[in-house]
C-alpha cells in the first residue's frame, strides 16, 4: 500500500457526517479511505505524477532551514475585483520550476481586528499603517521553501507597490492558527506541473484550472482531481494549528483509522522516554522547571508522563506512519524540542 502523506478532514463534517448517518465504525472507516487514496495514486499516475514524490510538499518540514512564507500584499491598491490574477502574475516568475510546494491563498478576514492588527504589526512593523481593515489584505503562502528561495521571492516583489511585506511561520504562533484557518488551498507545485482540484461532478480525466492561474503563459502545466475525496482530503497542505479548534480532534482520529481499527487519541497514551534523555533533562536544572517537565528516577524501562509529550500529542496532525515520526517531532519542536536534545 503506497503511504499517505497527509489526510485533511480539519475543516469539513464530511466523514463524521458519512460515519454517524451510515453508523460507520473507524474500522468501517479506515479501508473507505486507504480506497480513496489508491484511487487519487491511480489518477495521478494517469496523468504523469507520482504521489510518491510529493511528499516535501504534503508533509511539514521539521528541518530549521526549511519554513513556510506569507506573502501579503494590498488589495485596496487595485481597481478590478480579480486582484489574485494580477497577483499570481508577479509572484509566477519568482517561483524556481524546481521548487516544489504547496500554494494557498486567500483574504485575511478576522473576528478580532485588534488581535489580528497587533500580530501583524509585529511581524510587518510600519508597513501596515495605511491599512483600515485586515479583509482587504490578500495572502499567497507558499510551503518548503529554503533560505535562498524565500529571499529571492521577496526581493522580487519589492518593487511592486501592492506588497506589504512577508511573513515566515515556521513556530506556532496565533498569527500562524489564523492563517490556517482563513487560507484555502489552491495548487500543489511539483516541479513543471501544478496540481489542483476541479468540481466533483465532471469527469475525473478533466483537466481544470479553478484559480486561473496563467499557468501555460509561464511555461507550467496543470493538471486536476475531483476536489471532495481527492484532492481536498489529500492532496491539500495543513498549516498547523495549535490546541482547541473545533475538528481538530475528529481529524486526528479520522489520519489515524488508515493505520489502525481503533485509533485513539495521542494526548492520551503513556510515553516512555529513554533513560539517556531523563539523565539529560536532570542535569537542566532551571531549563526543566521553566518547561514544567517532571522527570522520574528508575531503572531503564520507566515510563514518564510528561507535559511535553502529551501537550505535543494532543495537538498532532497525523496521517498516518509514514508521517507519524514527522508530525510528533513538528509537535515537540513546538515545546522547546527539549526531548530530543542530548
Amino acid at each position: 500500500m503506497t503511504k499517505i502523506w497527509t489526510l485533511d478532514t480539519r475543516d469539513t463534517v464530511l466523514l463524521d457526517v458519512v460515519m454517524q448517518h451510515s453508523q460507520l465504525s473507524y474500522a468501517d472507516l479506515g479501508p473507505e479511505l486507504r480506497m480513496c487514496h489508491a484511487r487519487t495514486v491511480e489518477m495521478l499516475g494517469s496523468k504523469g505524477v507520482s504521489y510518491e514524490a510529493l511528499r516535501s510538499a504534503l508533509v511539514p518540514n521539521t528541518e530549521p532551514e526549511l519554513a513556510d512564507l506569507a506573502l501579503v500584499f494590498d488589495t485596496a491598491r487595485f481597481d478590478e475585483s480579480w486582484y489574485g490574477m494580477a497577483i499570481a502574475e508577479r509572484v509566477l516568475p519568482q517561483l524556481e520550476r524546481d521548487w516544489s510546494g504547496s500554494i494557498l491563498e486567500g483574504d485575511l478576514i478576522s473576528r478580532n481586528e485588534d488581535r489580528a492588527f497587533r500580530a501583524l504589526r509585529s511581524s510587518l512593523g510600519a508597513r501596515v499603517s495605511g491599512i483600515s481593515t485586515t479583509r482587504q489584505l490578500f495572502v499567497i503562502y507558499l510551503t518548503n521553501l529554503n533560505k535562498r528561495r524565500k529571499e529571492k521571492l521577496v526581493k522580487g516583489l519589492l518593487e511592486y507597490e501592492p506588497f506589504v511585506g512577508s511573513i515566515e511561520t515556521h513556530y506556532e504562533s496565533w498569527l500562524k492558527d489564523w492563517l490556517s484557518l482563513t487560507l484555502t488551498n489552491s495548487y500543489l507545485k511539483h516541479g513543471t506541473t501544478f496540481i489542483g482540484p476541479h468540481e466533483s461532478d465532471i469527469e475525473e480525466a478533466a483537466e481544470r484550472n479553478l484559480r486561473w492561474w496563467p499557468l501555460d503563459q509561464h511555461g507550467y502545466r496543470c493538471v486536476s482531481l475531483p476536489s471532495d475525496l481527492h484532492f481536498d482530503l489529500f492532496l491539500s497542505y495543513k498549516i498547523e494549528r495549535g490546541e482547541g479548534f473545533h475538528g481538530s480532534e475528529s481529524d486526528t482520529l479520522h489520519g489515524l483509522s488508515t493505520i489502525s481499527d481503533d485509533p485513539q487519541e495521542l494526548g492520551e497514551f503513556t510515553v516512555f522516554v529513554d533513560p539517556r534523555k531523563v539523565d539529560y533533562g536532570n542535569g537542566k536544572g532551571e531549563s526543566v522547571q521553566r518547561l514544567g517537565i517532571a522527570l522520574t528516577d528508575g531503572d531503564a524501562s520507566r515510563y514518564v508522563a510528561d507535559s511535553v509529550v502529551r501537550a505535543a500529542g494532543r495537538s498532532l496532525k497525523v496521517a498516518s506512519t509514514a508521517t507519524l515520526d514527522a508530525a510528533l517531532v513538528t509537535a515537540v519542536d513546538r515545546y522547546r524540542n527539549f526531548l530530543r536534545g542530548g
